[in-house]
């Protein structure tokens, strides 16, 4: 499952740095250069973002990618924007030709890389309780 760490709450943008395995599932020539489109849906409302994501390393066992959450998405430049608010996504990982494409069915898609899940979190989570006191009596009868 994929970690990633949202934005600030006054804005701004967060890298996320995650670690998927392709080379196996490539379906292009190695000698053909190969651009990363990502689907990600939140699971509570079924809403499907996409994004291209920049790949930093490579090498067999693993890609290493930059996804950044952000105020300002522009999806077309790796930046997207998921919301506020903490929950479970599932994520498709597509190969395509196109360097600019975010429709994974358009014909630049060669195919599905990987699949999975993902947890988006806020920077501070931190739940607070409020304690109240109450002057309240509650009174019990008893029928004998």
């Amino acid at each position: 499952m994929l970690q990633l760490l949202n934005y600030a709450s006054g804005g701004g943008a967060q890298s996320n740095y995650v670690y998927i395995e392709t080379e196996p599932f490539r379906l292009s020539d190695n000698g053909v250069t190969i651009y990363y489109l990502m689907a990600l849906t939140n699971t509570m409302e079924n809403e499907t973002s996409y994004v291209l994501i920049s790949k930093e390393t490579l090498n067999e066992r693993y890609t290493k990618f930059d996804i950044n959450l952000s105020s300002v998405p522009v999806p077309a430049l790796g930046a997207i924007d998921l919301g506020r608010a903490e929950g479970f996504f599932s994520w498709i990982l597509y190969e395509q030709t196109s360097n600019s494409n975010l429709d994974p069915t358009d014909s630049s898609v060669v195919g599905t890389l990987n699949t999975g899940s993902a947890y988006l979190r806020n920077p501070v989570s931190e739940v607070s309780f409020t304690e109240y006191s109450t002057t309240d009596t509650n009174t019990v009868y008893v029928n004998e």
